[in-house]
């Protein structure tokens, strides 16, 4: 054999061993290096069981830190090492979720606000039933902190005859100079949770919006 010959002989030897290796022991080393991740779905509480999507939320759950850091990497999933925490048998847990859209970008929160669009609870904002945290409270306490006028919609339900809308708006709203425009929702019952409405944004440099799954399904509990 010639001494070229013999030079790249070992060479195609460890190609081909290196061929298979992804099979076995590489395979092994990069397990290995991984670790072991468990899944763990949230327990929802009894009544909101469809408040998310079956399956939407877990918790993904491991003996080491650098396990998850890798598990999320490789799925391009965020990771934030602040949100690990141990839990029952596990070292480390971080919560786990794949978005609904992906390469979704909120839109950011600090833009000047033009418009407002408030869904009042009909007792609230009619009978001046007040109770701390609704969304009346939260719109009178903004708009009376905003330096310049803005567009609100107000959406009233109830059916309560339209010559009281103005008027109520009066009573909560006092002289702010902004400008109120209403939407009669035509349904009975209205769920006016702030956290609950839409989440705009861009993917890919293209408006987008997020909005709750029942809202979009509809129930017929809701009137939709």
């Amino acid at each position: 054999m010639s001494p070229i010959r013999s030079n790249w002989l070992p060479a195609a030897l460890l190609a081909a061993a290196l061929a298979v290796l992804p099979q076995s022991a590489f395979a092994q080393g990069v397990q290995a290096e991984r670790g072991s991740v468990t899944l763990i779905p949230f327990v929802l509480k009894k009544g909101y069981s469809d408040a998310t999507a079956p399956g939407a939320f877990s918790f993904a759950c491991s003996d080491r830190a650098r396990y998850l850091e890798l598990y999320f990497l490789e799925r391009g999933l965020p990771f934030e090492p602040d949100l690990v925490h141990p839990d029952g048998k596990f070292a480390a847990c971080h919560i786990y979720y794949e978005p609904t859209l992906r390469d979704f970008r909120a839109s950011v929160e600090d833009l000047p606000i033009k418009r407002l669009y408030i869904a009042v609870d009909p007792l609230n904002f009619f009978a001046d039933a007040e109770f701390g945290g609704g969304s009346l409270s939260i719109a009178k306490t903004v708009l009376a902190k905003l330096p310049r006028p803005v567009d609100v919609r107000l959406s009233v339900s109830g059916g309560y005859p339209e010559k009281l809308w103005q008027p109520t708006a009066a009573y909560h709203f006092g002289a702010m100079p902004h400008h109120l425009d209403f939407f009669d929702t035509g349904l009975e019952q209205v769920h006016p949770w702030t956290q609950d409405h839409l989440e705009s944004g861009t993917v890919k440099g293209e408006r987008r919006v997020l909005i709750p799954r029942h809202l979009y399904e509809g129930r017929p509990e809701d009137g939709a």
